[in-house]
């Protein structure tokens, strides 16, 4: 028999084994399988309809919904609590920085003015209490050792009370102060007594117009000595 390409896959089905099913004829790629290929990533991407569902690319709107965010994440709770703490603790450096560095002329010029305040107690001056007293100013006291009523005065009636002759015992008196704050036109004098059978404190206000210091107001307290 003449051998021709029928004959050729009759004997080639012939030979193959009974049941067994030849696999497809393999087709090489045609110029236009390439529109399947996925391109690279600066190029965009492109998908067969048939490929199955992909992740999206980096910068899609997707995340992981088994990854936290940071608005989930625990140690993000103390973050602002934290955040505004230490922004005032930043602040509060730059109040007290303030308050510490007023003008020195005004811290020296409290100072002077406290210090012929003392000058009047231990000589009992009363030209000097009125020379740092406002006449308008006041004073106010109070002691359960004195009575429960409050003790006023006015600057002139403060001054008054000095006749020019020191108490008995004003060698054992002992008195301190501390400026305790100067902010524009006022000031704030903390004044320590420390006299025999009496513990005192003063809160003295310094007030400053027409470019001059005096003293606006006196508040008193104390206990008598066990």
């Amino acid at each position: 028999m003449p051998w021709t390409a029928s004959s050729r896959m009759s004997r080639s089905m012939a030979g193959s084994s009974p049941g067994r099913t030849m696999p497809p004829p393999q087709r090489s790629p045609g110029p236009w399988s390439r529109c399947c290929t996925p391109l690279p990533p600066h190029l965009g991407r492109a998908r067969h309809p048939v490929d199955p569902p992909q992740p999206p690319w980096p910068g899609d709107a997707w995340r992981d919904p088994h990854v936290p965010t940071l608005e989930e994440t625990p140690m993000n709770a103390p973050i602002r609590p934290f955040a505004l703490a230490s922004a005032l603790l930043l602040l509060l450096p730059v109040t007290v920085h303030a308050n510490a560095n007023a003008p020195r002329s005004d811290r020296d010029a409290v100072d002077q003015v406290m210090q012929t305040f003392m000058r009047a107690y231990t000589t009992a001056d009363n030209t000097l209490a009125r020379q740092v007293f406002r006449g308008d100013g006041v004073m106010i006291g109070y002691s359960a050792a004195r009575g429960p009523a409050l003790a006023t005065r006015t600057g002139e009636q403060f001054a008054e009370g000095f006749d020019g002759k020191p108490a008995a015992n004003e060698a054992q008196r002992k008195r301190s102060y501390q400026i305790v704050d100067v902010a524009q036109n006022l000031a704030a004098v903390r004044v320590m007594l420390d006299y025999p059978g009496w513990d005192g404190v003063d809160y003295v206000v310094l007030l400053k117009t027409d470019g001059q210091w005096k003293i606006m107001s006196k508040s008193w307290t104390g206990q008598t000595k066990p």
